[in-house]
């Protein structure tokens, strides 16, 4: 099922339609909307109801669904304050059951002994605390932006002391070979246990090194999964925001890459602006050595991508 959500409102349909409150509890109690309209404005209450499965009716009720949904929508009349006029449900009149609805005396005795009131309280329960769970989930979309933001910042600064590291150690075995290489050729009259030693040091050097140019690939990995974990949260904040600002040397893996697959899921083409024109260069050069880049890069060029 590629959306869950979607999948449930319509099988909860088809299990009220059946009858089956095994099937409706499960449903329910996983997501699935009571109030979800299918085709021709049917909802799972109607069509449990015009299949005459009574019994099926006050379980329905119970778990909010609507029954003055059962009944067409009023119309009120353009006004100032609705200029193409309004759609709101009717008030649930008991006697509209016998005059309006099509189904079993049964479901419409069920219906009739209903209080509506139940039902606005059950509905306005179910939207409190839906607002508190999207509240909750917003604050904790920030905090995880906030925190990746933050953690960016401070890689950033280990990444450039950890790079100068490495260039330093790469200077140094770098200079012990040229010495090596330098007594060697000149002849110099080192003893075994000299030349030795310079091929220790050289061996330290490597392994130094190797050590920094590591650490500098993990903290690039820290780099990327910290921006991953912010354009996440930032595209879940402001899903129709698509607009932004992005430092150059993020610029593969946000366009190229799409690490946290925020492109993928947006299912929208990336323009990129880039006055400096560094990005093209970047995207030029990746596009001929990556068929996945030059296909990415075909779609255009920038340091803010929307």
């Amino acid at each position: 099922m590629s959306d869950g959500k979607t999948n449930f409102d319509g099988l909860l349909s088809e299990a009220a339609c059946g009858g089956a409150t095994e099937c409706i509890a499960f449903l329910i109690e996983r997501g699935a909307q009571p109030n979800a309209v299918g085709e021709h404005r049917r909802t799972p209450l109607h069509r449990a109801a015009g299949n005459g499965f009574a019994h099926v009716l006050p379980m329905l009720l119970e778990y909010g669904c609507d029954p003055r949904m059962l009944f067409p929508l009023e119309y009120e009349a353009p006004s100032e304050l609705y200029p193409n006029g309004r759609k709101f449900l009717r008030a649930f009149e008991k006697d509209d059951v016998d005059r309006v609805l099509e189904c079993p005396k049964e479901c419409k005795q069920v219906l009739k002994e209903w209080d509506i009131r139940k039902t606005i309280n059950i509905l306005a329960r179910r939207q409190l605390a839906q607002e508190k769970e999207k509240l909750q989930r917003q604050r904790q979309l920030e905090e995880k932006e906030s925190n990746a933001t933050e953690r960016m910042a401070e890689l950033e600064l280990e990444l450039a002391e950890a790079r100068e590291k490495r260039q330093q150690a790469f200077r140094l075995r770098e200079h012990r070979i040229l010495d090596y290489d330098t007594a060697k050729c000149e002849g110099k009259k080192l003893d075994a246990e000299a030349f030795k030693l310079l091929e220790r040091l050289i061996q330290e050097a490597f392994d130094e090194e190797l050590l920094a140019r590591s650490k500098v690939q993990m903290l690039e990995e820290e780099l990327r999964k910290a921006g991953k974990d912010a354009r996440e949260a930032n595209a879940a904040l402001n899903p129709t925001q698509w607009d932004q600002t992005i430092p150059l040397k993020q610029v593969e893996d946000v366009v190229i890459r799409d690490i946290g697959d925020v492109l993928a899921k947006s299912g929208k083409l990336c323009l990129v602006i880039d006055s400096t024109e560094a990005a093209t260069s970047l995207f030029n050069y990746r596009a001929g050595t990556c068929d996945p880049c030059r296909q990415r890069a075909a779609h255009g060029s920038e340091s803010t991508s929307g």
